[in-house]
């Protein structure tokens, strides 16, 4: 990953997009966010489900979008996925749930890794499953976007605070570097976009990246006690941000 840009779930940049793609470039624009580097994203589903690939299902939604948000679960904090899906979702770790006069979907992303680690490639697919009303079950689990914010605030100074008293400069130093991109602001994001979305995104983005590299550097941690009171800080702000992101996407 480029550390000068702050990346987002590829859940999250299409439950973002959705709700803006009311002509055919901006469908070809979300389109292009979600797929990134990636190959051309497949989309398979029940019947009826647009298809095969990514920009039939994007024109069909965006233009008959009631709800919709971005969900990113971990193991006992499900973020209110419907039950009927919540083992496919926790494999992948996030999904899209959307709901339009058509009834309520769910779309979870399986990714296939090729190539090398110099010239990495992914295979997306799209499953798109039916499943029962999901907005208040996700409302009431994630709160209000203004919650989320404090909620991020407050997390950041929990991770800024366990990360100084356990020595992050002691890091490697591409770990340190890449904190210092910290304020780079995630790409992509839709033009219109409002101020306090894109404010949550790119806090919660931030907070992410710093729980990605606290997960692969003991940074100055000397023992398990130390470890110990990092892991538990680091669930804290996790928490906060995914919920965040949820919040952010989330259109209902």
């Amino acid at each position: 990953m480029d550390h000068a840009v702050l990346d987002l779930p590829r859940s999250v940049h299409l439950a973002l997009w959705l709700p803006h793609v009311g002509s055919t470039d901006a469908v070809a624009r979300a389109v292009t966010v979600v797929h990134d580097d990636d190959e051309p994203h497949t989309v398979v589903g029940e019947p009826g489900t647009p298809g095969p690939g990514l920009t039939a299902l994007v024109r069909a939604w965006g233009s008959d979008l009631h709800a919709v948000t971005a969900a990113l679960p971990v193991p006992g904090d499900v973020v209110g996925v419907p039950a009927s899906i919540t083992g496919p979702v926790l494999d992948a770790g996030e999904c899209v749930l959307v709901s339009t006069s058509g009834g309520s979907f769910a779309a979870v992303p399986t990714v296939e890794e090729f190539g090398s680690a110099t010239e990495p490639g992914h295979l997306v697919t799209w499953r798109v499953r039916a499943i029962p009303d999901w907005s208040l079950a996700v409302v009431s689990s994630v709160g209000t976007l203004a919650e989320a914010e404090r909620e991020l605030r407050g997390a950041l100074l929990t991770a800024t605070d366990a990360l100084d008293s356990l020595g992050t400069a002691q890091w490697r130093p591409e770990a340190a570097e890449a904190l210092d991109a910290l304020r780079a602001t995630p790409s992509h994001l839709p033009p219109d976009l409002d101020q306090r979305r894109a404010r949550v995104l790119a806090l919660a983005a931030r907070l992410r990246m710093i729980i990605s590299l606290a997960a692969t550097d003991d940074g100055g941690a000397v023992n398990i006690w130390q470890s110990d009171q990092r892991a538990a800080a680091l669930r804290h702000v996790d928490l906060a941000a995914r919920r965040a992101l949820c919040s952010a996407t989330l259109v209902a």
